[in-house]
């Protein structure tokens, strides 16, 4: 059994509470919040969330600035930040959760 951190807030378009697990950082338990320092105070990107919002579905991003959770945003609100999102897998993720929820809409068509 392996150890987590955790992300911990709401989503930014429906406001459900989630809960998200990281291996990003030293895996001690620690359950992050907005405000918490998770990093140096010169490690400044964007983390895409392994899962979508358990109820609206919208892919959730955590915006890290100077090493504090700054934000938990919407995919959308993220794209043209100019912050880094350096976890490859996290992106083909969200890819997948995106074509999920536009296969979804295109259902009633």
């Amino acid at each position: 059994m392996g150890m987590y951190d955790t992300f911990t807030g709401e989503c930014p378009k429906c406001g459900a509470a989630f809960e998200a697990q990281t291996k990003m950082f030293d895996c001690c338990l620690h359950d992050f919040r907005l405000g918490d320092k998770v990093a140096d105070d010169n490690y400044s990107w964007k983390y895409v969330l392994p899962d979508p919002c358990g109820k609206c579905r919208t892919p959730i991003v955590v915006t890290v600035v100077n090493g504090i959770v700054h934000a938990f945003d919407s995919y959308d609100e993220t794209i043209h930040s100019g912050l880094p999102c350096p976890d490859g897998n996290r992106r083909a993720a969200l890819c997948r959760v995106i074509k999920e929820m536009a296969e979804e809409d295109l259902k009633g068509c």
